[in-house]
């Protein structure tokens, strides 16, 4: 995934030229992003902008008038009628993540900025037919809205079924189309899901969503193989009853490379082509990894707010803060995190896996590196992590780690 404050640039192409110009605000400037000269959409003359007096002049003269004998001018057609504001909060959005959208961590986003949370990715037939599944995977608290539940599903019936199940616990129920894990092709769902083939189970599915709960329905996606078959796709979700649409800004990757893929940078003006070709409100995800990025990202695809998954997972502070963390910073989030750990447990994996991401953990298994080590070697330090079976330990390596002076 692009680092857009680190200072790479994303390699998609040129943003489209606004409409008509408008007083830009103070770009952000550490995280820069190439953009073309726009070309102005009516001639030069119309562009420059008129005095008071001749504006009023030219409101105030009459209609022209017309050669006797000639036809009436033909009325206007009048514009479409503008989609209901839309009752949830979209600016900050925390996306679904695998193994890492507990309560506890949810909760922390929730007080540094974040307006909506997912849950992770849950699997309709399970948490339609099997209890101990529901009760272990829907885990929330009042403190915790608005919330969305997302499911991956395989036909209609079940996925209508679990979201009226969801429905008292959530705000929205989002259809997962973006999941590109290999296994998801056998039956279709997640990202399969997106080849053409499929579309009229997609359309089906969403329908059923729509009518199975008064609730909002989300849909998340894919780029697909061009920008003209997204959009085609998008409207057709739209016109099923999809009433958010979020936009993953890359394609589905090869077998295998789902992970790699992750640091691939994210074509933002494809998004921006669907955000102006839907009417309903469009998220943009992909290339934030600080506050700077959230309004760059806007600004450059018109999207209604920004999702971040992997971002957050490495500075939970992202929607709250315009630059990175300081070590402090994040020691202090990672603190708070353990005390919320400790009052909703997810378990000791996924704590293991928050600390490791907040310590800047890359690379896998014995080739893994951390940002911050203190005073340990990664090798140490991973180790280390593995060791720790309790929140008190986490809570001493994150002192030795991000809170030391040393």
């Amino acid at each position: 995934m692009a680092e857009m404050c680190r200072g790479k640039r994303a390699r998609s192409p040129s943003p489209p030229a606004p409409s008509l110009p408008s007083p830009p605000s103070p770009p952000p400037q550490p995280c820069p992003s190439p953009a073309a000269p726009a070309t102005p959409l009516l001639p030069e003359p119309l562009l420059r902008p008129s005095s008071p007096s001749s504006a009023n002049d030219i409101a105030a003269a009459p209609p022209p008038r017309l050669p006797s004998g000639s036809p009436p001018l033909p009325s206007a057609s009048p514009p479409l009628p503008s989609p209901p504001a839309f009752p949830l909060p979209l600016r900050h959005v925390c996306g679904p993540m695998v193994g890492a959208s507990d309560l506890a961590f949810r909760l922390l986003l929730r007080r540094h900025g974040a307006q909506l949370c997912y849950t992770e990715m849950l699997f309709a037939h399970r948490f339609l037919s099997d209890p101990s599944y529901r009760e272990a995977k829907l885990r929330t608290t009042p403190a915790d809205r608005p919330l969305v539940v997302q499911f991956c599903a395989t036909d209609a019936p079940t996925l209508a079924g679990a979201a009226r199940l969801a429905a008292p616990q959530c705000d929205a129920i989002d259809l997962n189309l973006g999941c590109p894990l290999p296994s998801a092709t056998q039956p279709p769902f997640g990202a399969a899901l997106l080849a053409r083939e499929h579309w009229p189970l997609v359309g089906a599915m969403v329908a059923a969503l729509a009518g199975a709960t008064p609730l909002p329905v989300f849909c998340k996606i894919r780029l697909l193989e061009s920008v003209e078959a997204t959009v085609e796709l998008a409207r057709l979700l739209e016109a099923r009853g999809c009433r958010v649409l979020c936009v993953h800004g890359r394609a589905v990757p090869p077998p295998r490379e789902h992970r790699a893929q992750r640091q691939w940078p994210a074509d933002l003006d494809a998004i921006a082509s669907v955000a102006r070709a839907v009417r309903i409100p469009v998220l943009s995800n992909g290339n934030t990894r600080c506050g700077r990025d959230v309004q760059l990202n806007v600004d450059r695809t018109g999207a209604a707010g920004v999702m971040s998954a992997e971002g957050l997972l490495q500075n939970p502070l992202l929607f709250e803060k315009l630059d990175e963390p300081s070590p402090r910073e994040l020691g202090e989030a990672a603190l708070e995190y353990l005390r919320l750990a400790a009052e909703w447990p997810p378990g000791m994996r996924v704590v293991r896996s928050h600390i490791m991401w907040m310590l800047g953990k890359s690379g896998s298994a014995a080739r893994a590196h951390f940002a911050h080590s203190g005073p340990f070697t990664s090798q140490q330090l991973r180790l280390a992590l593995l060791g720790a079976e309790s929140v008190a330990q986490f809570e001493e390596l994150v002192h030795l780690t991000l809170l030391s002076d040393g």
